[in-house]
């Protein structure tokens, strides 16, 4: 079974307050962005709270969103493959899924896009990452990966969401966030999908029959 919830910005009350239920090893939680855990390697380890949550029976795969104040440290995990596509392995339990990848889990195709611009970002100081939106190569990749799955996935998983999507939730992106919601609509456009969720709005909502503002609630797979 795979599970897909919002946000979860360093909280691990996370996994028990958005209704998880009681899951198997072979069982997967995908965090839509917001994973907000710190992820910066030590001598010391990752640190208890991470070494608790990959130690819970199921594997936690989570896309990246805006203010994960560790982009960077993303970038110190060797990139290795899972389930037909580019990850970080953060630990045995701990997956990062990465942007423009399409991965194949429980007879299901995924397609990921993580990232988004922080609207507080000239206030974050160090904490601010160039590395929350998308470089030119990640675009490409993520065009490259789905030309080769036909340009169709089942599920589609971003932090933010198409520009027409923000337009309907009143929402005026950042303009060095345009690129990336006009990205997404030519996604939204052009690939065929069976449902695609984001996060990033702290919001549940149904927008229309194919597409979902996901925070609190989880959502279950078969």
């Amino acid at each position: 079974m795979v599970i897909i919830t919002g946000d979860s910005h360093g909280n691990p009350a996370k996994f028990k307050e958005s209704g998880i239920p009681e899951l198997s090893s072979s069982d997967k939680v995908i965090i839509l962005g917001g994973f907000g855990f710190d992820l910066r390697k030590s001598e010391a380890g990752a640190g208890p709270v991470l070494e608790a949550l990959a130690g819970k029976k199921y594997d936690i795969l989570f896309i990246d969103g805006n203010e994960e104040l560790t982009h960077a440290a993303l970038n110190q995990y060797p990139v290795s493959s899972y389930c037909g596509g580019k990850i970080h392995k953060i630990s045995d339990g701990i997956i990062h899924l990465m942007r423009g990848q399409v991965y194949s889990i429980d007879g299901h195709s995924y397609f990921t896009f993580g990232g988004a611009a922080s609207a507080d970002r000239f206030y974050q100081g160090d904490k601010w990452s160039k590395y929350e939106l998308p470089s030119v190569e990640e675009y490409a990749e993520g065009m490259i990966n789905l030309r080769r799955h036909g340009d169709k996935v089942d599920y589609i998983l971003t932090h933010t969401a198409p520009r027409h999507i923000l337009a309907q939730l009143g929402h005026i992106p950042e303009a060095e966030e345009l690129e990336l919601d006009d990205y997404l609509e030519w996604i939204w456009k052009t690939i065929e999908f069976e449902k695609w969720f984001f996060g990033h709005f702290h919001l549940d909502k149904k927008i229309n029959p194919k597409i979902s503002a996901i925070w609190k609630n989880a959502v279950k797979i078969r």
